[in-house]
């Protein structure tokens, strides 16, 4: 019977597989297998004289099909090598259930097993079961049972809606993952924004609060920039001092392209509420068309327009003058006309006024203007160089006819390149070999702290350093600053001079603690000083302001705000806030009619008292 089933095995391999010449080496797919398979079982029970015709069943077709596994691939019987062997081949049979339904499927192919097929029996009986021992011949050792996690056919084989029905469920719940995620961002927004809400201080929150029932209930709209500008401008006038401001993006541009010395129009700033001219800018269109300070601008045409006045009757026997706003706002370029009167500020006579026609351009202001031996000097700007040139500047100002016996110098405001123009006046003043300096600090209200620094560096007589203290600031913190002068150059220019200073009311802030380091230096006196006094009464002083601002930037939102922050004092220990520099400390008083009157005929009264003294 074993030499039977081994011949028989025998000739199945010999018919399958050693009489097919050029047989392809390449690896067998399922299909392959399936077919040999088949024709391997053929071979092997379809001859088999006198075998049995009753139907075979579940156990048959199992012991068939793995007998002819065996013959083709070598599968192990559980039976070889005893129960070690049976053992292995049951832990085999159970991890490889996959491929023998497909050995399985193959076999049920022949024609025995076509007809059970097409009964539709769908599972069999023992599938997966070892067949029994006493049955199977010896074969090789088993081979472990595979781990892998591969997918079944039927699992491949899933249908559609069930895919899609998966597909699904996954996309809603990354939908209700989502929603979640972004009801937690807003949780933890608002934790954050409460949490910030009530750090707040009482008066903030109430602010708030307020600009919200203002947004909702307030029958007409109020923009969000109106109501903070209101805001700030409501601590700006009602509670800070009048130094302290605040400054729109816009606004800082302005101020700090201003301070640099550039300015855009005609160059002219008039005394608050009238026509009649404050100053006249060095270098700028109006200095070149001879305006000068003290004149009235009674009026205006533009473009070759008509002349329109510039002052108003206002119902009660006084007038609005509009100079100044008709002399604001025009595009660079614009040619204007000027009606200027010396005499009154509503004159019209063709006789006593007279026209001067200029053009509106963007300009480089001078601080200094020299005047001495019959000339007169500033600092021009030049736009090809971009350098400031010393210049006789005789055919645009007046003053240079005026000074005798002594060189004038006038200090318009610490900006700009005061300093370095002041230094080129100084080299001037020891050219013309001049001893006596009249320093005129009228109607200049201070400015840079770093200019005034340097300023002083040559109105030192009794420095023992050539760095020393010029100013000291005391800050609300309790903090202590002092300023210095980096040089000592007094002895090379002013050695032997002598210095006479002019002030008045509206001489402020760095032009005090200018003079202020000149007597605490000892090279000026009290009674070196020279103010304007409009009344006659013999009693003046200057404007009187001894403490100091600092700009804090928002470098965010390019705002700013300017703070008083600290008192300054003189090196001597001085503090001249709220009292300013008076004749009652000694100062001379200068009568005059206002603090700018055309022709300076205060200037004039001074040269006289310094020649008759001398």
């Amino acid at each position: 019977m074993k030499e039977e089933k081994e011949d028989r095995a025998a000739r199945a391999k010999e018919v399958l597989f050693a009489d097919q010449p050029g047989a392809s080496s390449a690896p067998k797919t399922e299909a392959d297998r399936a077919e040999e398979t088949a024709r391997a079982k053929e071979v092997l029970f379809a001859d088999q004289t006198g075998a049995s015709s009753a139907p075979k069943t579940d156990a048959d077709r199992a012991e068939e099909t793995a007998r002819a596994k065996e013959v083709l691939y070598g599968k192990p019987s559980p039976a070889e090598g005893g129960a070690e062997a049976g053992e292995a081949r049951e832990g085999e049979a159970k991890a490889d259930e996959a491929t023998a339904a497909e050995v399985k499927a193959a076999a049920a192919q022949t024609p025995e097993n076509k007809a059970a097929e097409n009964k539709g029996a769908e599972t069999e009986a023992g599938e997966g079961e070892a067949p029994p021992a006493a049955d199977k011949a010896p074969l090789p050792a088993a081979k472990p049972p595979r781990t892998g996690r591969k997918r079944s056919r039927a699992a491949q084989k899933e249908p559609s809606a069930a895919r899609e029905k998966r597909g699904g469920a996954r996309a809603v719940y990354k939908v209700l993952w989502a929603v979640a995620a972004v009801l937690l961002a807003a949780a933890v927004f608002a934790a954050g924004y409460y949490t910030y809400y009530f750090t707040l201080d009482s008066g903030l929150r109430s602010l708030l609060w307020f600009k919200e029932v203002v947004d909702g209930e307030y029958y007409e709209d109020i923009s969000d920039e109106d109501f903070w500008n209101a805001a700030i401008q409501g601590v700006e006038d009602g509670l800070l001092d009048r130094y302290s401001e605040y400054y729109s993006p816009a606004e800082l541009e302005e101020t700090m392209t201003s301070q640099q010395g550039i300015g855009t129009g005609v160059g002219l700033s008039f005394f608050t509420g009238t026509n009649k001219v404050y100053s006249v800018a060095i270098g700028s269109p109006a200095f070149f068309a001879g305006v000068q300070a003290g004149m009235y601008v009674t009026g205006v045409a533009v473009g070759g327009g008509d002349m329109e006045d510039t002052f108003l009757s206002n119902g009660y026997g006084g007038y609005t003058y509009t100079a100044s706003s008709r002399l604001s706002g025009f595009d660079e370029g614009t040619q204007v006309q000027l009606r200027l009167s010396a005499a009154s500020p509503v004159d019209t006579g063709a006789e006593t006024a007279q026209t001067v026609e200029l053009t509106v351009r963007t300009y480089n202001e001078s601080y200094v203007l020299y005047a001495a031996e019959g000339r007169a000097w500033a600092a021009l700007y030049h736009e090809d160089t971009r350098e400031y040139v010393w210049t006789d500047v005789s055919e645009y100002v007046p003053v240079d006819e005026q000074v005798q016996g002594a060189a004038y110098l006038q200090l318009r405001r610490f900006y700009g390149a005061a300093a370095g123009e002041f230094g080129l006046a100084l080299e001037q003043f020891k050219e013309d070999g001049a001893t006596t300096l009249i320093l005129d600090l009228r109607n200049d209200g201070g400015g840079s702290l770093a200019v005034m620094q340097d300023i002083a560096a040559y109105l030192r007589r009794d420095a023992q350093a050539s760095r020393e203290v010029v100013l000291r600031a005391e800050y609300g913190s309790g903090r202590v600053e002092n300023y210095y002068a980096e040089e000592d150059l007094f002895d090379e220019y002013l050695a032997s001079a002598s210095i006479k200073v002019m002030a008045n009311g509206n001489t402020a802030s760095a032009s005090e603690a200018l003079i202020g380091a000149m007597i605490s230096y000892g090279t000026i006196g009290y009674d070196d000083v020279y103010i304007t006094d409009t009344v006659g009464s013999g009693s003046a002083a200057t404007y009187g302001k001894g403490i100091m601002q600092t700009t804090f930037v928002n470098r965010i939102t390019g705002e700013a705000v300017k703070l008083t922050t600290a008192r300054i004092y003189w090196p001597n220990g001085v503090c001249i806030h709220g009292t300013g520099i008076t004749t009652a400390t000694g100062a001379n008083p200068s009568p005059a009619a206002s603090y700018g009157e055309y022709g300076d005929p205060e200037l004039t009264a001074l040269l006289a008292s310094l020649a008759a003294e001398s």
